[in-house]
C-alpha cells in the first residue's frame, strides 16, 4: 500500500479542524495555526530525519570510488544524506585486500593516529567532521590505488502536496 503527501495532509488537516471532519480536503484550513506549506516543509523534515535515524533504507553505491595514491579527499553521491558504512579495497596487495573502514573524526585521527594528514599508509578509518559537504575523507592516505564502496542513507522523496509517495523501497 503507498501513501501520499495528500493522504497525511489530509489526516493531519481532518486533526485539526475545529468542527470534525467537514472540509478536511487537504487543500484549505479552517485556523490560522497551520498552513499547508507549513504542514508539507514540516513532512520533509520529519521524513528525512526518521530515514536518517533509523537506516532502515540504505542505498549501495552503484559505481564504486576510486582511490588514488596520495588523494585522502572524495567526492560523495549527491544523493548522499547519511554514510552508514564505507569499505576500501586495495588493489595493490598481494592479494586484492577489502576492509571495513571505522568512523572516525578529526580529534580522534589527531591524538591516535601519528601523523595521519601527511603519512601514506593502508586506509584504516573515515571521517566527515571538518569537511565541506558531500566530502568525505579516508586516514591515513592511502599509499596504493584502490576503491572506496558505500552504503549511505539517500534524500528521501521531496513531499510538495501533489501526491508524491512517501519515502520506501518495494
Amino acid at each position: 500500500m503507498s501513501v501520499t503527501d495528500t493522504d497525511v495532509i489530509k489526516d493531519i488537516t481532518y486533526r485539526v479542524l475545529e468542527n470534525g471532519d467537514a472540509d478536511a480536503t487537504g487543500t484549505t484550513l479552517l485556523t490560522d495555526m497551520f498552513t499547508i506549506t507549513g504542514i508539507v516543509d514540516s513532512m520533509n523534515r520529519v521524513q528525512q530525519k526518521f530515514m536518517i535515524d533509523t537506516g532502515m533504507v540504505l542505498t549501495r553505491l552503484g559505481t564504486s570510488i576510486p582511490v588514488t595514491v596520495g588523494n585522502g579527499r572524495y567526492d560523495l553521491p549527491t544523493d548522499n544524506s547519511a554514510v552508514v558504512r564505507v569499505s576500501y579495497t586495495d588493489f595493490q596487495a598481494t592479494t586484492e585486500v577489502t576492509r571495513a573502514l571505522t568512523p572516525t573524526d578529526t580529534w580522534e585521527l589527531d591524538t591516535a593516529i601519528n601523523l595521519w594528514p601527511s603519512g601514506a599508509d593502508t586506509p584504516i578509518t573515515w571521517w566527515q567532521t571538518t569537511l565541506a559537504q558531500q566530502r568525505l575523507g579516508i586516514a591515513p592516505i592511502p599509499n596504493n590505488v584502490g576503491e572506496l564502496n558505500l552504503l549511505y542513507v539517500a534524500l528521501a522523496a521531496t513531499l510538495t502536496g501533489a501526491g508524491v509517495n512517501l519515502s520506501r523501497r518495494a
